[in-house]
């Protein structure tokens, strides 16, 4: 196990805690139990049928289900608990710390010591520093209404964005600049619910429009890079998986094991079957559907943005929604921030609920 590794598993077991200590007094809607529930156990009988299991898959399914419960306190009154102002000076040393390996010599290599074309800051590859900087590029417009330091704020907003196109993460690029376009839109007036739901049913219908058009269009160019560079092959991989009653039903964990099929709904898929991510969607949809409720503030909007663009993201990356470490403490930091409304009016979300 890696440096990395090491890093990875304490930060994944710094938000169990954090989230263990959370859920013992906040007020959670009792349907998200219920799914919860029904997750916990389903990832336990998947995980006592594989045929081989190991440290690293076990971790892998105890961070899906951490996503899970992130997910179900979303519109509840959890919060994160620190000042923004500790929040915006962890990310502005991110920032820093960034800038300064970007002028490093391990600033193009990945893991294995493979040089990549594209920054990499010395992490696996330039698609997960990109969702690294995109990440932090979305806590930072969060914070901006309540910054006390506007202008160093959009420098480093600015900055973080300079990077992000040098690592030539193309779905990172794209879901951010759009972010920027979409926070200027919806900052002040409420997203719409159809917004909220085409964005989370995004990675599901992309699969199908980005196979058919790999037939038609796989010389086209898209940022210096082929539009269709070889995703096709890795979607019709995970598909295969399916190839018996059983593994559609129930996913083939031990040959999916939550990797990366550069889509979150055919990892999930491959992962855990039709009836593992139809408890998923639920608790997904319901989580986002709860935090788009509860836009009372500008802040929430800007969660909520964050969030909805995560998925969009997914229809080309898996890691933000299988719950690896360190994206999941973006989702983690997105959901717990929307969830601070100045004053929390009750909806349809609050009605049966129940204090764990």
């Amino acid at each position: 196990m890696g440096v990395r590794h090491i890093i990875a598993f304490l930060g994944f077991l710094f938000i169990v805690l954090s989230l263990f200590d959370k859920v013992l007094e906040v007020t959670v809607r009792r349907r998200s139990i219920v799914l919860l529930g029904a997750l916990a156990c389903y990832l336990l009988s998947v995980l006592l049928l594989a045929r081989h299991v190991d440290f690293d898959l076990i971790y892998r399914v105890c961070s899906f289900f951490v996503l899970a419960v992130v997910f179900s306190l979303a519109g509840t009154s959890a919060g994160i608990g620190v000042s923004k102002e500790r929040v915006f000076f962890i990310f502005a040393l991110i920032c820093l710390v960034c800038f300064a390996l970007s002028l490093s010599q391990t600033a193009y290599v990945g893991e294995g010591n493979w040089r990549y074309n594209g920054l990499t800051l010395g992490m696996t590859n330039p698609n997960l520093t990109g969702m690294m900087l995109s990440g932090c590029i979305d806590i930072m417009i969060m914070l901006l209404p309540h910054s006390k330091r506007t202008k160093l704020s959009l420098l480093l907003i600015s900055s973080m964005l300079y990077l992000l196109l040098r690592t030539n993460a193309r779905s990172c690029i794209v879901t951010t600049v759009f972010l920027v376009i979409y926070v200027l839109l919806f900052a002040k007036r409420r997203v719409p619910t159809l917004i909220q739901l085409i964005a989370v049913l995004t990675p599901v219908l992309v699969v199908p429009i980005y196979l058919w058009a790999s037939t038609r269009y796989s010389q086209q160019l898209f940022l210096g890079k082929p539009l269709f560079s070889g995703r096709e092959s890795v979607f019709t991989a995970a598909i295969s998986l399916l190839d018996t009653p059983a593994h559609l039903l129930f996913g083939d964990l031990t040959a999916q094991r939550f990797n990366n099929a550069h889509n979150s709904f055919l990892t999930i898929l491959a992962s855990l079957g039709v009836a593992g991510t139809f408890i998923v969607c639920l608790i997904f949809t319901n989580g986002v559907v709860c935090l788009g409720k509860s836009q009372v503030g500008i802040e929430q909007r800007l969660s909520l943005l964050s969030l909805l663009f995560v998925f969009v993201q997914s229809s080309a990356e898996a890691s933000f929604l299988t719950g690896g470490f360190p994206t999941v403490l973006f989702i983690y930091l997105f959901v717990l921030v929307g969830n601070e409304a100045e004053n929390h009016h009750g909806d349809d979300c609050d009605i049966e609920s129940s204090t764990l």
